[in-house]
């Protein structure tokens, strides 16, 4: 695999990435600008407010990854599948967040349960979430706290709940 940098050099995926403090050869899953990130929760952690995230290749998330500054995810027709009982991406700020071309799946190993989910925005952060030709099969997609924006522009949802909150709406 490789990727064409803005200066128009191939790069290829398979280089030296940073995780933590940590920089080692494996296969990268997603980029900031030209740094690639062995993991899609490195991306994130290292991201700074209206960064891009790049998603390189279909990837299987086992840990709620925290976002807490306005951030874009391209996900370029990848899969992200969440292969455990919890959640896989939350807001837990007032950020203004966008997942665009992505696609969410449930894994073999994450059980139907409301308090499992995709995205988790938390009460009262302001939180702004926009899906944008996004499709999701997970059980339990969205959950929206009070306060929170979720706004969908195209796409496909087809888990058992799109949206919940603890407000009965």
């Amino acid at each position: 695999c490789h990727w064409v940098d803005s200066d128009g050099d191939e790069v290829v995926l398979n280089k030296t990435c940073i995780s933590g403090d940590t920089r080692f050869d494996a296969t990268a899953e997603a980029r900031i600008g030209d740094q690639l990130y062995c993991s899609l929760s490195d991306a994130f952690n290292n991201a700074n407010n209206n960064d891009t995230i790049f998603l390189l290749l279909d990837v299987t998330g086992t840990a709620t990854i925290n976002i807490s500054k306005s951030i874009v995810f391209e996900g370029n027709g990848h899969t992200v599948t969440r292969n455990w009982n919890g959640t896989l991406f939350n807001v837990s700020a007032a950020a203004s967040v966008t997942f665009q071309n992505t696609l969410f799946a449930k894994g073999s190993s994450a059980s139907n349960n409301n308090s499992y989910r995709t995205f988790y925005l938390q009460d009262y952060k302001n939180a702004k979430l926009t899906l944008k030709n996004c499709q999701s099969s997970d059980y339990n997609t969205l959950y929206v706290g009070y306060n929170d924006t979720v706004n969908i522009d195209g796409g496909t949802f087809s888990g058992t709940y799109l949206a919940y909150d603890n407000y009965g709406n």
